[in-house]
């Protein structure tokens, strides 16, 4: 309010459906509809923008809220069978990696049913689960690993998970609704090959066969099915792996989004810019 009484153009940027606001609604969001400008991180958002909001498709622009990809840099196939070998590992044995909050929502439970069946497909296969959560969830995945020869390896919350990336070959995203998913982000940007939920803003990160499979909510089957298929097919996974670490680079790093996110702010963009597209 203060910025419009003295006019300065205002921006607001909104990262899950769950901040929409019906701008028919109440003096607080009559006030956000009307902004100079939108920021949505995907194209849902957006989309809920223009049906909920009733807002101006020409004031929206879609800018990834990005990440530092110095962090989470590229492993060449090279270095990843020397990574695995560091810490103990077969290079040749298959690594499925689930990084994110051990809870419901975020999938862990299908994850652990998808092991059951791909541990009877690769018994030899590991699958790493780092984060913390919920204890009775960690509980019950040290079950699915006793019951699956030990073959889960629970690490908790760690401090550097590009240490993971570059030890597994395949990266497992089940989250039942996201925005724009910063650990989906990080992983694209280490160059792992990822099956995910089809869900928000994946549909903005994986496109099926080039970067990444999308598989529906709660299909165990579809998650073997295409994990198996990268497992058993190297050059595709590190295809897809490199695909998608060049497209984080050119849409989602600090570099590229400050840079479209100062000429937003600073009222220098005529047009909305698509980063997305």
């Amino acid at each position: 309010m203060i910025a419009k009484i003295t006019g300065k153009p205002v921006t607001l940027a909104l990262t899950g459906k769950a901040e929409l606001f019906n701008s028919t609604e109440s003096f607080r969001n009559r006030l956000f509809g009307s902004c100079n400008h939108y920021i949505a991180t995907t194209h849902e958002i957006r989309d809920s923008f223009i049906t909920d909001a009733h807002i101006d498709v020409d004031k929206i622009s879609i800018i990834p809220h990005g990440i530092n990809t110095n962090l989470y840099p590229y492993v060449t196939p090279i270095n990843k069978e020397n990574h695995k070998l560091a810490v103990g590992l077969n290079k040749n044995i298959p690594v499925l990696l689930f990084c994110a909050r051990v809870a419901k929502n975020k999938g862990i439970l299908l994850a652990l049913e998808v092991w059951k069946r791909l541990h009877s497909l690769y018994p030899n296969a590991k699958f790493y689960i780092v984060g913390g959560g919920e204890n009775t969830l960690l509980d019950e995945a040290r079950r699915v690993s006793h019951d699956c020869n030990d073959s889960i390896i629970i690490t908790g919350e760690v401090d550097n998970v590009a240490e993971y990336h570059a030890i597994s070959d395949v990266y497992i995203f089940l989250s039942e609704h996201e925005g724009l998913p910063t650990s989906l982000l990080e992983a694209m940007s280490s160059g792992l090959a990822t099956v995910n939920s089809n869900i928000g803003g994946n549909d903005d990160l994986i496109f099926d066969d080039i970067t990444w499979y999308r598989v529906p909510v709660h299909d165990v089957e579809q998650y073997v099915k295409c994990i198996s298929e990268l497992f058993d097919k190297r050059l595709l996974r590190e295809s897809m792996g490199k695909s998608a670490s060049d497209y984080i680079a050119i849409h989602c790093s600090y570099d590229v989004v400050s840079k479209e996110m100062e000429l937003t702010v600073t009222n220098q963009r005529t047009k909305p810019i698509d980063m997305l597209c």
